[in-house]
């Protein structure tokens, strides 16, 4: 068992045992109660009774904090936090067992009057916690669910890099990427502001074609997108944008590489093509290094920092 927070030395620490649980909705939200006496959010759940083990303290304590039955219950970890708890005036050792359900139905009146049951989404919560427990156990769910749904939507790998489906966990991130300056102004011929609903739609509309979250297949960092934008008579234009602290890291090249093994060997394309304003140099360089060679150029696109910018096409055939 994993033990958090600090035991400090001569404070005498009493041992509770408790059951906590992660009770969902059709929405995706989880059940918490709050207190507002306290201001105080928890997780549903509480102390484990003599003869009953910490499922039935679960599915006791749901019906007298919120009144409802649950189903589908099913163990994810335990858990130690040494902590001193200052509404009570105490230290205790909290050792809980933490569990995923979900909500079935209104059976009783609460016993706990002073519970207010409120429905909300995990990430939403989770730093908002009374308990430093309920907010370490959250953080740690969020974060490993996230892993695990990045794997469930993996479509290949290449070198360091994993190609997923665009994935909605990192719409954050999307979208500070897409409004850092300096990205955004290699991608696009004038500023523009990405708003969160905007990325959510391009998001769900980028499911079933050639469009990919990249992460680092080591350690499922999120590094950015990339993909095919365009795909025509057997030509298909690159695509790649990579966050800011990913950046120098080297990830561009091997992304592109997994881009044209993925172009040549799945889709069977012919010709892989980029578009690329001349003053990003980095890019040009790396796709030149790629072996991929300019086949068009089109003046005086853009006018940046009193510099005129044109779009340089380059290209890379299979080999035949």
């Amino acid at each position: 068992m994993e033990y958090i927070g600090t035991k400090i030395e001569g404070k005498e620490y009493q041992e509770r045992k408790t059951s906590y649980g992660l009770i969902f909705n059709e929405n995706g939200e989880i059940a918490v109660a709050y207190i507002e006496k306290y201001n105080m959010y928890n997780l549903i759940g509480g102390k484990i009774e003599e003869q009953e083990n910490s499922k039935e303290a679960l599915i006791r304590e749901t019906q007298e904090e919120i009144g409802y039955s649950i189903k589908d219950i099913e163990y994810i970890d335990n858990l130690g936090c040494y902590y001193y708890f200052d509404i009570m005036n105490k230290y205790e050792l909290s050792i809980m067992d933490f569990y995923k359900a979900k909500i079935d139905k209104k059976v009783c009146k609460p016993i706990e009057d002073d519970h207010q049951l409120i429905w909300v989404k995990p990430e939403e919560i989770a730093d908002k916690m009374y308990f430093e427990y309920h907010r370490y156990f959250l953080r740690n769910y969020i974060e490993n669910n996230k892993l695990e749904k990045i794997k469930m939507q993996e479509v290949f790998r290449f070198g360091r890099c994993l190609f997923a489906k665009p994935d909605i966990n990192y719409v954050n991130e999307m979208v500070e990427m897409m409004n850092n300056e300096k990205i955004s102004s290699m991608l696009f011929n004038e500023k523009r502001i990405i708003t969160r609903d905007m990325e959510l739609e391009w998001i769900e509309n980028h499911q079933d074609d050639n469009t990919f979250s990249v992460f680092d297949v080591n350690t499922l960092e999120y590094i950015g997108n990339c993909g095919y934008n365009e795909i025509e008579d057997g030509r298909g234009e690159i695509g790649i944008v990579i966050r800011e602290k990913m950046q120098g890291k080297h990830y561009a090249k091997e992304i592109i590489k997994g881009l044209i093994d993925y172009g040549f060997n799945v889709l069977g394309l012919d010709e892989i093509y980029a578009i690329i304003f001349s003053d990003n140099t980095r890019s040009l360089n790396c796709v030149i290094q790629l072996s991929f060679q300019e086949y068009k150029r089109e003046k005086n696109v853009i006018e940046r920092n009193g510099n005129t910018v044109d779009d340089i096409y380059l290209n890379l055939k299979r080999n035949i």
